[in-house]
């Protein structure tokens, strides 16, 4: 959301305890005082208020909105009485933020979230590439931007549809929250450690290594061999299914076509960036540099069976084509020190193998 967040003057009516006035013989160093920013979306403004933006602790503040011409008040975002009243107080008790939310039946794009039977649903946060909104108490929020195209989408654990849309100024949008939680992946990645060591070569710090490795590994190998049930080759985290995928797809066909298997090829790139890195092909067939071995350092998670057998797999397809790799088999605790967080410039490791379970709250696993 891009919003116009010139912090307003307010207008406070404001009953001063009796200790201000001396007649309790207390003293306005030990009045408490604390913030109250009021920003606003839209178009409009709210009443003016002659001070600064702090008030004194437990002050009881009046709001009035006032919209623009040709925009209306919607509500209110922040801990005031009543949110839908163009008129309402809020209670400062510590540092706090209002904002009045105006809209515009051309400029504004309007949003509903409702359950199964229809009712609204509060609380649905709306990630969108103009900003983000949060849905009232009525299941409403409104969006305002300047950019004429926004991807509205849901963050949410639960079943949402449509997952996301694109809309411009004057939309209105409804989304639908059904009490069953999303069906959704986990992904199996490859990580590497893209860093300059301090000590030695690493040979994943160059770009075009880490792009010839999509080339190097053969995903439908993978998921034929090592994966029971349901799974299909990834190029990238967008995934079969999601909206974004769809919206995509002509983006992911070209790239999924660039970097298909072609182990030759990706065996040509690296050779090139490692010989003008300096490193040799020895009569072994394994890469040197300044006369020692190129080592990799693989991290590979012992404690979930299809990870072990795929960091083998790529493992075995490293040495393939001259790398020496030292196979380290680690539980989530140890491989998460050490790829996580560990320096990667003291070249602790190179590589290592990873899961994300793909919800709204991504984490790694």
């Amino acid at each position: 959301m891009v919003l116009r967040r010139a912090a307003l003057l307010i207008l406070v009516f404001v009953l001063l305890p009796l200790a201000l006035t001396g007649f309790s013989g207390g003293s306005t160093a030990d009045v408490e005082m604390v913030y109250l920013d009021v920003f606003v979306s839209g178009e409009g403004s709210v009443a003016e208020y002659a001070g600064t933006d702090q008030v004194m602790k437990g002050t009881l503040v009046t709001l009035e909105a006032s919209p623009a011409e040709g925009w209306k008040f919607g509500y209110w975002e922040g801990p005031v009485e009543d949110a839908f009243s163009v008129t309402t107080t809020v209670l400062v008790e510590e540092d706090t933020e209002v904002m009045a939310v105006f809209s515009s039946e051309t400029d504004s794009i309007f949003i509903r979230s409702i359950d199964e039977s229809g009712q609204p649903v509060e609380g649905v946060w709306m990630p969108t590439t103009g900003g983000a909104v949060l849905t009232n108490a009525r299941g409403e929020a409104v969006l305002n931007t300047d950019a004429l195209d926004v991807v509205v989408g849901t963050y949410t654990v639960k079943r949402i549809e449509p997952e996301a849309v694109v809309a411009q100024k004057g939309d209105r949008l409804e989304f639908t929250m059904y009490s069953d939680s999303h069906s959704l992946p986990r992904m199996l990645d490859l990580t590497f450690n893209p860093v300059p060591f301090e000590d030695g070569l690493n040979p994943f710090a160059f770009p075009k290594i880490r792009e010839a490795m999509n080339r190097l590994i053969d995903r439908n190998y993978i998921v034929s061999s090592f994966i029971e049930g349901e799974a299909e080759p990834q190029l990238t985290v967008l995934y079969p299914g999601r909206y974004d995928y769809e919206l995509m797809s002509a983006v992911l066909a070209e790239l999924e076509a660039r970097y298909s298997y072609d182990k030759q090829a990706a065996q040509e790139e690296i050779a090139q960036v490692m010989q003008a890195q300096g490193a040799v092909r020895g009569d072994d067939g394994y890469w040197y540099y300044n006369g020692e071995p190129v080592e990799l350092l693989f991290v590979i998670r012992d404690d979930d069976p299809v990870r072990l057998e795929v960091g083998d797999y790529i493992a075995d397809e490293l040495e393939s084509i001259g790398f020496t790799v030292e196979r380290i088999y680690e539980d989530f605790a140890n491989a998460t020190s050490l790829c996580i967080e560990s320096d990667p410039r003291e070249g602790g490791w190179h590589l290592c193998t990873n899961a994300w379970d793909v919800n709204r709250f991504t984490i790694a696993s």
